[in-house]
Order: C-alpha cells, then structure tokens, then sequence
C-alpha cells in the first residue's frame, strides 16, 4: 500500500480544504512532515487510518465525532479522500465522521446532522462498497490486513510504536495468522482434534453402551454377582469378558431349572383335571334334584292358571253381536262422505264473503275518514304560503345590512392592527437603544485601554531609544542637543507591539457594533413616526371625536358591537332561510294533495258497489249450506270420520280381546304340557343316585390350583430372566467387540491431538501453528536485526525466547535481546526508549519485508513514523536515517513526523506544517 494522495476538508485543525500529493516526492522516497508541537502534524496520519479504516492512527487519538474542525465554516463538510495503490492498482476511499453542519437549503441558520459515511471506488471510478461498515472490510481485504495489524506494521504512532515490539506470544499470533495465512496449520490441529474428540465420544459412548447392557442382565440375589468396577472409565476388556461368562451361567442355570419345573407342571394338570370332572358330575346331580322340585312346584301354578284362561276366552267371546252391529253403523256414515265434501265447500266460501264485506266496509270507511283529515291539511297549507313573498323580501334586507357591518368591522380591526404594529416596533426601538448604550460603554472601555497602552507602548520606545542610542556628545535625533540630562528610561509592564494591535482592533470593532446599533435605531425611530401618522390619519377618519390614547379601546369596543349585532342578523337570516325552504316544499305539495283527495274518493264509490255484490253472494251460499246441512247426521265430515273412528276402535278391542285371551289360554296349555314332559326326563336321569360331599373335592382342587400358581410364576420368572440375559450376553459380546476396536484407534489419536496442540507432560506447549509461525518469526528477526545491529554498534541482537522451562503458558513468540557488551540475555522490556524506538524500527521494517518476501503476497510500499527521534542522541539519529534511506531507496516510500529541527539537515523531501494565529493548520510542500 502507498498513499498518492490525501485532502482534507474541516477535519482537525485543517478548516479549509488542504491537499497533500505524494507523487510530487520521487518513489522510493523518505520525506519528512515537520512543524511545532500542536501544529497538526499528526492529524495527517490520522486521515489516513481514518480513511482507510475510520479511526485515528493512535488509540489514545480514536474519537472519530470530534475530527470534525472546530475552526471551520458551519457550511463547510467534513471529509478525508484518500488516494492510495496496492499491487498495480489504484483506489479512492472517500470517509466523513458523524457531525453537525449549517444547512445548505432553505433555512441557512438551521444545523443539520450529518451521518457517518464512507466510499471506496477502483481505478475506473466504479463503486466497490458504498457504506462505512463495507467500505471497511474491502480495505481489509485489498490490504490483507486489518486496522490494529497497520498500525504495529506501517503506522508507528506517536506513544505506540512499542506496542509490537512487547507483544505477547498470543498477540503475535493472531497478528502472524493474518499476515502468513497459517490458520491452515490451525486448521490442521483442529480438524485432527475433532477427529478425536469423536473418536473420544464413541469410546466413552461404547463404554456406556456396555455398562447399559451389563445392567441390563438379571442375577437373582444370593447368585455370583458381576464383581467389577463399573466405572466406565476403568472398565477393561477383561472385566467385560468376566461378565458374559457370569450372565451365560446364569442362563444355564435358569434353562435347567425350566426342565424340572415343567415336568411337575404336567403332573399336577392331569390330577387337577381328574378332579374337575368329578366335581362337575356331583354339581350337575344336587342341581337336577333342585330344578325337579322347582317344575313340580311350577306345574301346580300351571294348572290353576289353565282354568282362569279358559273362563276369561268365554266372557270376551260373548261380546261378538256388538261388533256386527257397529259393523252396519259404520257402513251408514261412509255412504254419506260424499256430502260432507260439499258442505265443506259452502261453509269456506261464506267465511270468505264475510270476509271481503267486513273488509270492504272497513276500507271505505277508512278513505272517508282519511279525506276529511286531508282537505283540512290542504287549506291549512294554502294559508301558510301567502307569507312566502313577505320572508324573502326580509332576506334580501339583512343580506344588505351584513354587507355594511363586514365593511366598518373591516375598518376598526384595521386601526387595531397599526396600533399593534406600533406597539412592536416601539419595543424593539428601545431594545436597541438600550443594546447601543452597552454597545457604546464597551467601546469607550475598549479606546481608553487602548489610549492607555499607546502612551505606555511611546513611552516605552522613547526609553528604549534613550537607552541603545542617546550617549554624551551624541547629538539626539528629535532635538539635536549633545547633552542628555535626563533621558526617558522604559518601563517594566509597557505593552509590545502584538497587544497594542489587538488593543486597537478591540476599540475598532466596539465602535463599529456602536455605529451599527445606531443606524438600526435610527431607521426603528423612523419606521414607528411614519406608523404613527398613519394611525392618526385613519384614526379621525372613523373615529373623529376620541383622543389618539382611546383609539384602540375605542376600535376593540366598536369591534364587539358590530360583531354582536352581526352575529343576531345572521342567525335571523338562516332562520328565514330555514322557514322559506320549508313554504316552499309545502307549495309545490299541495296539487299533489288535491289529486290524491279525488283519488281516494272514486276509490270509495268503487268499493261500494262490490261491496254490495259479495252481500247478495253470501245470502246464496248461506241458504246451500243450511238445507244439505238439514239432511246429514253429523255437522261435518270431520264429526262423521270422528264417530267412525270411534266404532271401528270398539270392533277392534272386541276382536283383540277374544284373540288375546285364545292366545293365553293357549301358552298355559302349552307350558303345562312342556314342564309335565321335563318332569318325566329329569326323574328318568336322577334314577334314585346319591349327591357327593363336594366341600373336600373343592379344597383339594384350590391345592392343586394354588401349586400349579406358583410353578407357573416360577416358569414365567426364569423365562424372562433366560430372554433377558441372552439378549444382554449378544450385546455384550458385540459392543465388546466394537470397543476393543475403538480402544486401539483412541490411543494413537490421542498422541497426536496432544502432541499437534503442544499439551505433551514434560514439552513446552507449542502448537503446530506456533511451531510454523517460529518459522516466519525467526526470518523476521534475522531480517530485523541487520538493522538493530547497526543502529545499536552491534550492541543487541533480538533473538526469539524459546522458554524451554516453561511448560504452563504457550511460549515460542517472545522476544529477548542478547547485549554483546556483557553476553547476557535481556528482556526486551529492558530497553531505554531510545533502544526501543530502534528495536519498534526494526522489528517493523523487519516484518515488512518478510510480509513482502512472502508468498500471500501482501505489500506495505510505507512506513510511518510518528516521533520517537527526540530519544535519539545525534549519532544514532543519523544512523536511523541512513537506515531509512537505504530503506526507501528500494522503491519505499517513508514519512517521519517529528518535532526534531536536525531531521529537516538530512531530509530534503519536507512537508511543513504551521498554525496561524487562529489556530488553523496550513501545509508547505518542500521537493
């Protein structure tokens, strides 16, 4: 990376614009950036991290909302454009920080927040990120390296420049990771550890697996138990096989006692059954003597219920010529249906003449009544229309007077207006007089100092000639005179030219704020006389006989007049407006009223001849219905079907009654002669056999029942117990297979994941990355030491402190000096701060160049370097800048800022910086 160039833009202490092109210097160059301590040195290297990375080149320096310059215009922006190349190409990164500006729009004293933003562009001008956080990482990237990386390996700041060189072995190694892409040796390691903490995960899941199912088997107490440690960590293949063999006992064991248990099991079944017959056969025996006595007591029941049945099939039968005779009724009733039908057809419609009458009736009653309420509606309205011509003639007066009282509001809240106009002015016409009266109290302030340091300054020069030029016999050179008798003599306290100045630039600008503050009263005092006369003017047009001081009470009290009677007009107006509306409709309403009036009454006359026609129809049909009505017996069909319902309902119970005292003297008849026959059948089987003691046959069988239980139980236990621990001896044998075989890869995994993370007992702890890293850092000292050597009279040699003795921490990156001049061997935070600055020098140009040599390919084409020589004593100030210009003559380009006066002896390339008197920083380039 080398900068081509950077501008500024009210950023610091830069206010306007300034911009700084490298190219003017000749490649390979050493310049140098010189100027007072404050004057702004520094901030050029803080725009260029904070162009590439948006902080400033130090820590202590990062506070990116205050580069904004406090000495720049309001309107002015805030940025850094940097302009830099790397590798062959070219890119623009443009960066502002968040910060507050003037408003460049409508409202010029409005502030505006202005948000943090960065761009990044190629050498064609193309966008390759467009905000700060991308913009950012596409540094990084281009670079191959990140922000704390640039500043250890280019940007040497001021108070930081030894951070690298004491930096710890873990530092070191995130910052070598980076440079020399070696997290691919990390890579290494990790992946070989993951490969054993698998590895270490199955073995210690096999363990388990094993313990799971050496649990799993069954041993009864009081048997050979498995006698190991079941810790999984200590289990060893030989405890494993020792429990399989006491399971596969086991399971012979249980197999063995299986056989002789069945055996018994089959014995004891053929008794049990011998006995359940037997107790079956004596049961069956109690039971028919018990079912014979029942049918017996039943067949008694059976006979008296016979004769009860019979009578009652009698009496029901008896009833039979009442059924033939409701049988001849019914026939009668059906014959005359047919006329129920008719009688029916006249009887709806009577019901719906006298309905059409009554409604007939009540709608011609209706439209006369309805009429009557009309005609009185219709000439109340005729009457209210006559006043309609009256209200707008009203309407169109008040509209009139409106119109005049808008006007005279109009001209008193004019008046009211110029007052207050007046009042306003008049208040800021003695706010300024009275800012002028301070104004000029100043000023008169400032021009008596002022008069007092000019006396005291002539006084003082008027001392200073007599003194350095007025001498006995010299003639003076205002009065000619040879003999100076009392000469002026300067004072201790008189002022220099410096403050005289700024003493009258004090005075001239209080008097010039004076002058201002007068000319704007006086054109205040002459805009309030020219609204005054105007006020007056207007004032005896309206108003002739009140004084100027009650014109406003006047003006406000006409104002509240008017309006009231404004407001009473206008509520009347929308009131006749309201009621002309409403005449209006009722006019246009009313031809409709008298047709609707006519209407009604033609509707009536028309009703009334229908009326009549449905009167003469119902005297016909009601004269049908009476005579058929005459010749029936019932009143309708409904009465008719209701009789024969009620005769066909006592045929019916007749007839079911007869049926249902046939069908029970039937059933009795037949369960009689079944039970007789069951009687016969059980004393034919009995035959005279004796019943059994069942009471000893029933405990000798819960005996038998309850051996057979236990056996049973016995079977079902070492059945399970025999499928249990074969299923657990498979296991067993397997997963102790599998683990015999994980155990062998175990160990040399871990012999290796132990000895890749430098973790072996007795060794120091060096990673495989470290041990590549030592590599990489043994060349960069090799490299640094060709110019520590030099620069310190071969005194030092940084060496890499290898720390053998320390077997706790992770060593392997830390730096020692060997001092030549007593062999001892040094820590590097030993150094005085000239040595250090030499070590921070070298270890940086050292570990460029190897970055450089490297394959990754990252390039730092320059070097910044922020104070430090003011450690230096002359000799090694020179040898530092020999070393520098060896350095950029090999195509490098090199800036030194620093205070020191004899660096601008040695170094042509300069870039001068100075502050003027407001403090604003400026910049001189020197080729």
């Amino acid at each position: 990376m080398r900068p081509v160039r950077l501008t500024l833009s009210a950023f610091g202490s830069y206010a306007d614009c300034t911009e700084i092109d490298f190219e003017a210097f000749s490649d390979g160059s050493l310049y140098l950036i010189a100027g007072n301590t404050g004057a702004g040195k520094t901030t050029i290297f803080d725009a260029v991290t904070f162009a590439l990375f948006g902080s400033a080149s130090g820590s202590v320096r990062d506070n990116s909302r205050r580069f904004r310059s406090k000495y720049a215009d309001s309107s002015t922006d805030t940025f850094v454009e940097l302009v830099f190349e790397n590798k062959g190409q070219r890119y623009r990164v443009k960066r502002n920080p968040e910060y507050s500006r003037q408003s460049k729009r409508e409202k010029r004293d409005k502030l505006v927040r202005v948000s943090a933003g960065a761009e990044l562009c190629g050498e064609n001008g193309e966008v390759i990120a467009a905000d700060s956080k991308k913009t950012t990482a596409a540094i990084i990237e281009i670079l191959g390296v990140n922000e704390k990386q640039f500043r250890q390996m280019v940007m040497l700041a001021q108070g930081e420049f030894q951070k690298l060189l004491i930096a710890g072995s873990d530092e070191r190694m995130e910052i070598f990771r980076h440079l020399f892409r070696t997290e691919k040796y990390n890579m290494i390691q990790n992946r070989i550890a993951e490969d054993f903490g698998e590895s270490e995960r199955e073995r210690k899941e096999l363990k388990n697996e094993v313990l799971r199912e050496i649990r799993s088997a069954v041993i009864p107490e009081g048997c050979e138990s498995f006698g190991f440690n079941e810790n999984f960590e200590v289990m060893s293949a030989a405890d494993i096989e020792s429990a399989l063999k006491t399971v596969n006992s086991q399971i012979d064991e249980d197999r063995n006692d299986n056989a002789v248990l069945r055996k018994e099991f089959e014995e004891i079944n053929r008794k049990y059954d011998s006995l359940l017959e037997k107790i079956t056969e004596s049961e069956q025996l109690r039971n028919n003597y018990r079912i014979l006595d029942e049918l017996e007591k039943e067949l008694v029941v059976l006979s008296s219920q016979a004769e009860a049945a019979e009578t009652e099939l009698e009496s029901a039968e008896s009833n039979m010529p009442e059924a033939e005779r409701l049988k001849s009724e019914i026939a009668v009733l059906n014959a005359e249906l047919e006329d129920y039908g008719r009688l029916s057809v006249l009887s709806d419609e009577s019901k719906t003449l006298t309905g059409e009458i009554e409604k007939a009736e009540k709608r011609i009653e209706e439209l006369k009544s309805g009429n009557e309420i009309l005609k009185k509606e219709l000439e109340t309205d005729i009457k209210s229309t006559d006043s309609l011509n009256s209200l707008e003639k009203q309407l169109i007066e008040i509209n009139h007077k409106c119109e005049k009282l808008e006007g005279k509001k109009k001209e008193a809240g004019e008046i009211t207006a110029l007052i207050d106009i007046f009042l306003t002015n008049s208040k800021k016409l003695e706010e300024k007089q009275n800012e002028y009266v301070k104004a000029y109290e100043v000023y008169e302030a400032a021009y008596r100092s002022y008069e007092e340091k000019n006396r005291s300054f002539l006084n003082e020069q008027a001392g200073i000639l007599a003194r350095d030029a007025l001498f006995d016999g010299m003639p003076c050179p205002v009065c000619g005179s040879a003999v100076h008798p009392s000469p002026a003599k300067p004072g201790n306290d008189a002022p220099d030219e410096k403050e005289l100045t700024q003493a009258k630039k004090l005075s001239d600008t209080a008097r010039e704020m004076a002058e201002k503050l007068s000319a704007e009263a006086a054109v205040l005092r002459g805009e309030n006389q020219s609204q005054i006369e105007r006020i007056i003017t207007r004032g005896k047009e309206l108003f002739p006989d009140i004084p100027l001081e009650k014109l406003k009470d006047a003006a406000l009290t006409e104002t509240e007049s008017l309006e009231k009677e404004y407001l009473n007009l206008k509520n009347d107006e929308k009131r006749f407006k309201k009621e002309i509306v409403i005449l209006k409709k009722t006019a246009a309403a009313i031809p409709a009223r008298r047709d609707e009036i006519m209407n009604r009454d033609e509707t009536a006359e028309k009703m009334s001849v229908n009326l009549n026609e449905f009167r003469q129809k119902l005297a016909v049909t009601d004269s049908e219905r009476e005579s058929l009505l005459s010749r029936l017996s019932c009143s309708s069909e409904k009465e008719a079907n209701a009789v024969i319902s009620s005769k066909e309902k006592r045929i019916k119970e007749i007839a079911e009654k007869i049926a249902a005292a046939g069908n029970r003297f039937k059933e009795i008849t037949d369960n009689k002669r079944i039970t007789e026959g069951k009687v016969q059948q059980l004393k034919k089987s009995i035959d005279g056999k004796t019943v059994d003691n069942t009471d000893l046959l029933y405990e000798e069988q819960a005996e038998l029942r309850n051996r057979r239980k236990d056996i049973e139980n016995k079977l079902e236990e070492t059945g399970i117990r025999i499928s249990m621990n074969t299923n657990a001896a498979a296991d067993i044998e397997k997963t102790g297979k599998k683990l015999a075989e994980i155990e062998e890869e175990y160990g040399w995994k871990k012999s290796l994941c132990e000895t890749l993370k430098g973790n072996i007992s007795g060794k120091a702890k060096l990673s495989l990355e470290i041990y590549a890293q030592m590599a990489y850092f043994d060349r960069i000292l090799e490299r640094a030491n060709s110019r520590f050597e030099y620069l310190t009279d071969g005194q030092y040699t940084m060496i890499r402190n290898d720390d053998e003795d320390n077997l706790r921490s992770k060593t392997g990156l830390d730096i020692s000096v060997i001092d030549h001049n007593n062999g001892s061997v040094r820590n590097v935070r030993t150094l005085s701060g000239g040595e250090s600055f030499k070590a921070s020098l070298s270890l940086a140009l050292g570990l460029a160049d190897e970055v450089s040599a490297n394959s990754g390919g990252i390039r730092m084409d320059a070097l910044f370097v922020d104070e430090g020589f003011g450690s230096l004593d002359e000799e090694s100030l020179q040898q530092a800048i020999r070393v520098l210009m060896q350095l950029a003559e090999g195509n490098r380009q090199i800036g030194i800022i620093s205070h020191v006066s004899e660096l601008r002896e040695y170094i042509d390339h300069q870039i001068l910086v100075e502050k003027d008197r407001l403090g604003v920083s400026h910049v001189l380039m020197i080729k």
